[in-house]
């Protein structure tokens, strides 16, 4: 059992599952980041809001103690006419208008401002006339308006929700609203180096204004971020629930999305253990995975298609390497049971060992051959390559096998480019595939008949090309001259073991080249061999 979950936790499909609901929870979690941040900055500027509003309230208060709004209008300062200004200036040098308001008096307008100058606060007038009005105020008479704001304010929200208190320079609570009893306050103002900040009173958070008067007076206004604070929380516990939700359903589809795409895999993963099971014969169908996993399903196929050539070459290999061995071992084994019967002679024992030596060398140049070709397929980078002269080259084998095809009356021919054609190749190996091209052409010509070897260059190539007028191949037989061991029907009669055009082949692919047969039965056969040239030539 704990074999199974740990094999079902290495699973990718598992571990995609993990990836999705890591990027689910990554990503939550950065949407929590910022929505906490914008939810705490937008509770802050409406807390500062609102203190900023309920500051301007009493402000008015505390420099007109609310003796205006009643029958003025409040106007900016920027409508009292400049020259109307002046005046008040000259009347109180240093003046800092704060408030203005106008009054139409028998259809004229009559504009008061409040200002201050040296921590005083004046009221001045322009009267009908056009002499100035002006009176000192005291604040003092303003501050039960502002003691009954406070109370009305602590009324509404509660009074351990908000609080007010007004200190004078030298840190004296001048006025301070009703707080709950729960609710302790600290007797010093708080610092006034910031306009609004946020403290804890009493374990509760705070938002708190200050603000200097225009008399070095200090308002402080406190306003409770609890409920605030509270919804928070809710959201944060709704927002979890939420993202808790969001992990399992994204697991889940990571898990359903994975294991649809590792369909294809599987499918691979199954084939691969029958065919490690022995069946060669398994194939893999095609799905809707992706491109991918198309790829992966077509290359294992072609894969074990040629697992399967391969396999079923080797097994013809083996049965023809039997049956080519048997042959001679058991003509060996006849002659050593006959010269045993028979009476024993010195000649009959030469006869004998002459005919077992000549087995002897048919096997070993069968089975050094089927080494020679085995060696040039698969390690073509041990070749010993130079730079060939292919004119001088060809020039040789054909002195070499002319005197082969005079024997048989055969004409055989030879054409070469009068440039000479340069091969970066193994000597050996292009004088082995050329006789036993050559050797071929005579072997299956008959007497009288023509062979005809020519060279010459196209594209950067060396084409090679061996004819003869000999018997010729089926179109169904040359499918498989170049298979090790295939003897034609027409091939049958004549001395040979079916390696010579494997190993044609063999040297001709090592040398990154192409070999292909022209043939019709009683009407003779083409090789053309093409071979890249050296950059010499």
């Amino acid at each position: 059992m704990s074999s199974s979950k740990n094999w079902i936790f290495g699973t990718v499909k598992f571990k995609i599952a993990m990836w999705y609901a890591a990027l689910f929870a990554v990503s939550a979690g950065v949407g929590f980041v910022i929505f906490y941040y914008l939810y705490n900055l937008n509770m802050l500027r409406s807390s500062d809001a609102a203190l900023s509003s309920m500051a301007d309230e009493i402000s008015f208060e505390y420099l007109t103690g609310n003796r205006f709004r009643r029958f003025d209008k409040e106007i900016p300062i920027s409508s009292i006419p400049p020259e109307i200004m002046n005046e008040f200036r000259k009347k109180i040098p240093g003046l800092q208008p704060v408030f203005a308001f106008e009054r139409n008096t028998y259809g004229r307008p009559l504009r008061t401002v409040i200002g201050h100058a040296n921590r005083r606060l004046y009221e001045l007038r322009m009267e009908t006339e056009g002499s100035v009005y002006s009176r000192m105020l005291n604040i003092a008479d303003h501050l039960t308006v502002v003691q009954r704001t406070f109370n009305q304010k602590v009324y509404g929200a509660g009074s351990s929700n908000v609080f007010f208190r007004l200190y004078r320079p030298d840190g004296k609570l001048l006025i301070e609203s009703e707080t709950a009893d729960d609710l302790k306050l600290a007797d010093t103002p708080f610092p006034t180096d910031r306009h609004t900040d946020s403290y804890i009173i009493s374990g509760r958070h705070f938002r708190v204004l200050t603000m200097t008067m225009f008399d070095g007076n200090t308002l402080e206004i406190g306003r409770t971020l609890e409920p605030m604070l509270e919804m928070l929380k809710q959201y944060s516990r709704m927002f979890l629930i939420a993202v808790c939700i969001v992990l399992v359903l994204g697991a889940f589809c990571g898990w359903l999305i994975a294991r649809k795409f590792m369909a294809g895999v599987e499918r691979v993963s199954e084939a691969a253990m029958d065919i490690a099971g022995g069946d060669f014969s398994r194939r893999v169908e095609y799905g809707n995975e992706g491109a991918e996993i198309d790829r992966l399903v077509i290359t294992f196929n072609r894969m074990n298609d040629n697992t399967e050539k391969l396999l079923t070459e080797l097994r013809m290999v083996t049965d023809n390497i039997a049956h080519d061995l048997r042959t001679p071992l058991t003509r060996m084994r006849g002659m050593v049971e006959v010269s045993m019967t028979a009476p024993l002679d010195l000649d009959s024992c030469y006869d004998m060992a002459g005919a077992v030596s000549d087995e002897c060398s048919n096997m070993l140049l069968m089975i050094n051959t089927m080494l020679e070709i085995t060696r040039t397929e698969s390690r073509p980078e041990e070749l010993r390559k130079t730079e060939l002269d292919l004119n001088d080259l060809l020039r040789q084998g054909f002195d070499l096998i002319h005197p082969l095809a005079e024997t048989k009356n055969i004409d055989m021919t030879l054409l070469l480019p009068p440039n000479t054609l340069y091969l970066n190749a193994d000597k050996v190996k292009i004088q082995r595939m050329t006789s036993n091209l050559l050797e071929n052409a005579i072997k299956f010509t008959p007497e009288g008949g023509k062979v005809h070897l020519s060279l010459a260059s196209e594209n950067n190539n060396a084409v090679l090309k061996i004819s003869d007028s000999g018997c010729g191949i089926s179109p169904e037989d040359q499918k498989h001259i170049f298979d090790r061991f295939f003897r034609s029907d027409q091939s049958r009669s004549l001395p040979g073991n079916g390696l010579g055009l494997s190993l044609v082949q063999a040297i001709v692919l090592a040398h990154r080249g192409k070999i292909e047969v022209d043939s019709s039965l009683n009407s003779g056969t083409t090789f053309t061999v093409t071979l890249p040239l050296s950059q010499k030539a």
